[in-house]
């Protein structure tokens, strides 16, 4: 009978096994052992006859076949190629079972070997299924790929992946072609293009390159570049994979190579006999593995009796013929079920076996060991050893070896055996030979074909191009009749077998006929006998499992796999890239949770958010500071990623780490270079801004030998040392002068910055002079300066350097540009002063001889109270000495008509005001007769800088770039932000057209675009803006319609989105697929509801209405989430917009429907700055209050009227006596917190607080007394 079992019921990582045969007590045995305890397999039992087609279920990960042989064509539908499928019993012999299909063959009884049986099904099971996984991991990893200009080979675009490759921050760094060659005279930029114009030209190439690094190193990598075509334009891609760890394995592959020759040339000589070879083996082994010991021992585990066969090395109890009891040996553990083939003890003693007896009898301070079987029964095993340990753990490469040698053992003790055997089972072997489904020909001596079977027959007939029948193809010659295998390895195997008279096995590609086959070949003195199988998906399986474990094991990626089925998310897997960034190996972290990496610095909120989505199973990028081994720490971007199976289980983690330590510590210096710009633009004077620029060198970047250059028109020199700190004079007795024909002086008229790696290398300049320096950063101030920066060492100076030097020269140059600005404001404003009335004139001893009404009342006096006091009474003691070190410096400079200055007035009332004074002096002859200085109010103006600077320093912290335009289309102002996201200076944009810079712009169009803003209004939107280099950027602008002095202008504000439109693209990707197979599946559930409600009655048809109503109330919500969708992902405009009209369209949609009574108060129109989402908000209230109103007459009313707290504002008023919206959910919208909804409302309350808050209103919950709800949305008026 057809019976199933499933283990684990609850459990959905539950796989199915299939047993058939005809001992019942056997299948249940098995089916029992297979799903006891912690089981997660589901076993199913049929006999052979019930064993159908269709039987076996798609979920099917292995069938078990007891005393039978699989059925291809009744097996092959639903399963996979890899699918295991095990031959279990003694009555099926194993040629038969593996010519049937089998994967693999277990001659044993299951009443004597259950365990063993059940533990080697789900060894073999376990292993295609990790195979699986391990294909779909590599899904998970991406090669860098560089989209090159087809004629120039400039580097176009590349992919996030190219540059952490090379070190650099995709969102901060912009490579070019250059920056990947010209490093020697191998790989030239010239030669680069000769190859991008080659592909472009349709020649594909596949070489290597060494990229440098971001951090100088040179990366090898592989690149494959072809041409491509690109919405509708040919580009030259190339596809980029690091190499370099393969390059630094070479030489360890090598090794590895020649010990595998090594052992093939032991194996394969024909000359030695086997105990020859067995002795060679294992000295070989010893030789290779490090250790003084090898032996084979022949065990009978019954009689716990261990013998030892064959020995190298002199340890006195193991050497052929001793014997001892198996429990004293290592070997007993190598035999257990659980043991790892092979087992290794790198050091023993450490490793727990202190007090084991086979360490205390033998003292094998290290061990390796496999097992041998002959024919699926134990032999016994072959093993390697030591007294000491060893200083390092066993590689991949020698468990292979010693995997090797016990496979070629059994191999050659089966086929002792089997020549032992030969003779007295021919006859037996010949009637298997004549049943057998395996490919098998006989040939006799002569090489004629003597005997064929089916499938042989059908082998032979392909190759020999003929259509012979069996009988027909007896007598034929065999390299007659198939010319084509001459000279290949069959030709060279069978004649070798015949000469040599030895058995020979090997695995060989037939060309002509696509084929690979695994071959046994049997001579004896009338012939040989050849087994053949097809094993060519075997080799196409084996090819793809040492792609995925190359790619694997050459990821330079850091990477991580933990498995959340266990307590605590636990490591499951590194690779050896995070081994190296950590320094932890990873046999003592695996099983342990990543937290490891964490210390005392590590930002407790980081760790809290990282955990929320991993309990959330979402994917997470974040930064947080990591602790290696050794104490050190750096800067983790880490990428959390969960890996789910086909049925949404969760089955991994993948984390990818990367240093971005540097990065980081960048983004440091230039927040702190940042924060200098305030001291500069308070700066008073031309020193001033250079000392500060000198000290934030110092400390900021850390060079001492720093010294400014500012221009000087009137001296002999260019250029003249203004500023420098102490350790210039210490060490140079002052600042060095290389300006004549040197690089300060050429660097400062091409306005580049300039790096002199070696000093001792230019002819131009004197190295003595400028010793312990030796190297130079030069960096121009503008017009204004220079900045001189001085390295120790050659070489000092990185692209780093310079980008940060340049950020601190650029805020210097603009508070240089700023004070000339300020000085010609000053002068403007002097001049205008001037002729206003607050004025004073004073003696030669500052007494006022005269005061201006308008003076004398600013600061609360009559003109007679202060004439003839001194001006100390009106000004503080700082502004009263200014005032006469500027009558000084007039009477010195008779040239100068008046000198100008910034002071503070005290009026009676002890009020500080701020002035700016003109002093010019009395006219005079031989003595000076006083001065008359007018005085201006500065209040206003300082609180306006005050303002500007605030304004400025917001916009620039937050990278936001500021463009104004006028009607004509061309820029008024730009900031520097902008200036450099879309790579000019802002000089070159002052004046030039929008569309410039704007893609989606265009003379042609502008005057349409201009036309479409209303006055005041706010348009958000996502477009495109072209760099300098035509490349496009994607940016999110905000642009407002102004009106400055009678002129429109258009204010735009722009942010570059480049991350943001990826994420949004597949959230719009998910969300379509989503409320589409939702919708599509509820539609479905409450089609069959509304069917079983016609059939049912009573408590089930109550229930099946809750189901319908629930369901219908999950449509409802997905169709709320898309209007949410629309206003979220909507760009925020603000334009004028009818409220009124979109009213009365929302009330005229639910008459309908609604049973009761709406009453309006509406004008006949009225309109506010919104946009038509606003129109969802309308449609959820209106909903909500026809869905939830439950009062026996409802009512509905709608009012618009002018908000009454709030000039200028339209107030919308929706009403209804329902039940009423409950408190806590007014609660969780007015504080904007996204927590789940009741009473039915959901997502649509939410979606008119989001929509109404975009468009800067208001929404306020009311209940009125007599009950019910009212909402008050508030917006501004459009003609306010």
């Amino acid at each position: 009978m057809l019976s199933g079992l499933e283990a684990h019921p609850a459990d959905s990582d539950s796989s199915e096994l299939f047993i058939v045969g005809d001992d019942s007590p056997a299948r249940n045995i098995l089916q029992s052992s297979l799903t006891a305890g912690d089981s997660h397999y589901t076993v199913t039992t049929v006999t052979p006859d019930e064993h159908t087609e269709g039987s076996v279920p798609l979920s099917t990960v292995g069938l078990i076949y007891l005393d039978c042989v699989p059925h291809t064509d009744t097996d092959a539908g639903p399963l996979t190629t890899t699918t295991p499928r095990i031959v279990v019993g003694t009555a099926v012999d194993p040629p038969d079972a593996f010519a049937a299909g089998a994967t693999d063959v277990l001659p044993l009884a299951v009443d004597d070997h259950a365990d063993t049986i059940v533990t080697r099904i789900e060894a073999t099971v376990a292993a295609a299924s990790h195979h699986q996984f391990s294909t779909d991991l590599l899904d998970e990893t991406s090669d860098g790929i560089v989209v090159h200009h087809p004629e120039t080979g400039e580097i176009i675009t590349c992919n996030d992946r190219f540059y952490r490759m090379l070190g650099y921050d995709p969102e901060t760094t912009t490579l070019s072609l250059a920056d990947l060659a010209g490093h020697n005279n191998d790989f030239t930029e010239e030669r680069a293009v000769r190859m991008v114009r080659r592909a472009a030209a349709g020649d594909t190439e596949t070489f290597r390159w060494p990229d440098p690094t971001n951090s100088g190193d040179r990366l090898w990598v592989e690149v494959t570049i072809k041409p491509a075509t690109l919405d509708g334009s040919t580009y030259v891609v190339s596809t980029v994979r690091d190499i370099s760890e393969r390059k630094a394995q070479e030489q360890s592959q090598q090794a590895d190579q020649a010990a595998l020759e090594r052992f093939q040339a032991i194996t394969a000589d024909p000359s030695l006999d086997l105990t020859t070879q067995v002795q060679d083996l294992l000295r070989f082994g010893a030789d290779y593995l490090g250790m003084d010991i090898g032996f084979i021992s022949k065990i009978e585990p019954d009689a716990d009796h261990f013998e030892i066969v064959e020995a190298v090395g002199d340890h006195p109890l193991i050497q052929a013929g001793n014997e001892a009891d198996l429990g004293e040996t290592y070997c007993r553990r190598t035999l257990h079920a659980d043991a790892d083939s092979p087992l290794v003890y790198a050091d023993a003693a450490n490793e727990g076996l202190a007090d084991d007896p086979a360490y205390e009898k033998f003292g094998l301070g290290c061990y390796m060991g496999a097992k041998i079987t002959v024919d699926g029964s134990l032999y016994g095993t072959i093993c390697f050893a030591d007294t000491q340990p060893r200083t390092e753990p066993f590689t991949e490469m020698e468990r292979t070896i010693l995997d090797t040698m016990s496979q070629w053992l059994q191999q050659e003790l089966e086929r002792r055996e089997y020549l032992e055997e030969v003779e007295a089972a021919r006859e037996r072997n010949q009637r298997i030979l004549e049943r057998i489904d395996d490919a098998f020909f006989g040939l006799d001596e002569d090489w004629h074909v003597q005997y064929v079977n089916d499938a042989g027959g059908d082998v032979l007939r392909q190759a020999m191009g003929n259509d012979y029948d069996n009988d027909e193809l007896i007598g034929k010659h065999l390299w007659e009749q198939v010319p084509s295998a001459i000279e290949t390895t069959f030709y060279e195997q069978y004649h070798h077998a015949m000469d040599n008279q030895v058995s020979v096995t090997f695995e060989e590609r037939y060309d002509p006929l696509d084929v690979w086959f695994e071959v046994r070949a049997y001579p004896d003195e009338q012939g040989l006998s050849v087994f053949f199988t097809d094993i060519t998906e075997r080799k196409q399986r084996e090819q793809e499992r040492y792609i995925l474990e190359r790619a694997m094991k050459e990821a330079s990626l850091p990477l991580t796999l933990s498995d959340p089925s266990k307590n605590d998310n636990p490591l499951v897997f590194v690779n050896d890239a995070f081994e190296e960034l950590t320094g932890y190996e990873a046999d003592g972290i695996l099983g342990q949770n990543c937290r490891f990496l964490q210390g005392p610095d590590t930002d407790p909120k980081t760790v809290d958010d990282l955990r929320e989505h991993i309990e959330a199973e979402e994917s997470y990028t974040t930064e947080i500071k990591n602790y290696r081994q050794d104490g050190s720490t750096f800067w983790n971007q880490l990428d959390i990623t969960p890996i789910y199976d086909d049925d949404g289980t969760l089955l991994r983690y993948l984390g990818s780490q990367s240093d971005i330590t540097e990065a980081y510590r960048t983004r440091e210096i230039r927040r702190r270079l940042l924060s200098t710009t305030q001291k500069l633009m308070n700066a008073n004077t031309r020193e001033e801004i250079a000392e500060i620029v000198v000290e934030a060198v110092v400390n900021i970047l850390g060079h001492d030998p720093t010294v400014v250059y500012l221009r000087d028109h009137a001296g002999e020199k260019p250029l003249t040392p203004v500023a420098w700190p102490e350790q210039v004079d210490e060490v140079f007795g002052g600042p060095p002068e290389y300006q004549n024909n040197g690089p300060l002086l050429a660097a400062f008229e091409a306005g580049e910055p300039v790096v002199v790696d070696d000093i001792a290398a230019r002819d131009e300049l004197d190295a003595e002079e400028f010793r312990p320096v030796e190297s130079l950063l030069l960096v121009p101030l503008g017009e204004y300066g220079m900045l001189g920066v001085g390295g120790y060492e050659t070489g000092s100076f990185d692209a780093a350097d310079v980008e940060r030097a340049r950020l601190l020269t650029v805020n210097a140059t603009s508070a240089f540009s700023r004070m000339d600005r300020r000085q010609e404001l000053e002068q403007y404003e002097t001049l205008f002063e001037t002729v206003q009335e607050k004025r004073y004139v004073t003696d030669s001893d500052g007494y006022i001889e005269l005061v201006s009404e308008p003076l004398a009342e600013a600061v609360g006096y009559s003109p007679g109270e202060l004439e003839g006091t001194h001006i100390s009474a009106i000004a503080t003691e700082e502004t009263d000495a200014n005032r006469r070190g500027r009558e000084l410096d007039l009477l010195v400079t008779p040239d100068t008509v008046s000198s100008s200055f910034e002071g503070t007035l005290q009026a009676r009332d002890g009020t500080n005001t701020p002035v700016e004074i003109e002093i010019s002096l009395l006219p005079y002859e031989n003595r000076f007769r006083g001065a008359v200085g007018a005085v201006r109010d500065i209040s206003e103006r300082r609180r306006r800088e005050a303002e500007l600077a605030v304004f400025q320093e917001a916009i620039t912290e937050a990278g936001i770039g500021l463009a104004m335009y006028a009607a004509d289309g061309r820029f008024e102002y730009v900031n520097d932000h902008y200036a450099q996201l879309v790579g000019h200076t802002r000089e070159s944009l002052q004046t030039a057209p929008i569309w410039e810079t704007v893609s989606t712009l265009s003379a042609a169009t502008f005057d349409g675009y201009w036309d479409s803003f209303e006055a005041n209004e706010t348009r958000t939107e996502e477009t495109e803006h072209e760099r300098a280099d035509g490349t496009i950027v994607p940016v999110e602008t905000t642009t407002t319609a102004v009106e400055i002095d009678g002129d429109s202008h258009n204010l735009m504000l722009v942010q570059e989105i480049t991350g943001r439109r990826e994420r949004r693209q597949q959230s719009e990707v998910l969300h379509r697929i989503m409320r589409h197979n939702l919708r599509n599946d509820l539609t479905v559930v409450i089609g069959r509801i509304k069917i079983l409600l016609e059939e049912l009655d009573g408590a089930a048809a109550d229930h099946a209405e809750i189901v319908r109503e629930n369901a219908e109330n999950l449509l409802n919500t997905i169709e709320a989430t898309a209007d949410a969708r629309d206003v979220i992902g909507r760009d925020i405009v603000r334009k004028p917009i009818d409220v009124v009209s979109l009213l009365r369209e929302e009330i005229e949609a639910i008459e309908d429907t609604f049973a009761g009574r709406v009453e309006t108060d509406l004008p006949d129109s009225r309109t506010v700055l919104a946009d038509t989402p606003l129109r969802h908000g309308f449609q959820h209230l209106l909903a909500n209050a026809v869905e939830h109103n439950d009062a026996d007459e409802p009512e509905i009313g709608v009012r618009v009227t002018d908000a009454v707290d709030r000039e200028g504002w339209v107030a919308i008023e929706i009403e209804d006596n329902g039940a009423g919206i409950p408190a806590d959910e007014i609660e969780v919208l007015t504080a904007g917190e996204e927590t789940e909804l009741h009473h039915g409302s959901g997502i649509g309350l939410w979606v008119v607080h989001w929509v109404v808050t975009r468009y800067g209103g208001e929404l306020a919950f009311e209940h009125p007394p007599e009950g019910g709800s009212l909402v008050r949305i508030t917006l501004p008026a459009a003609d306010r």
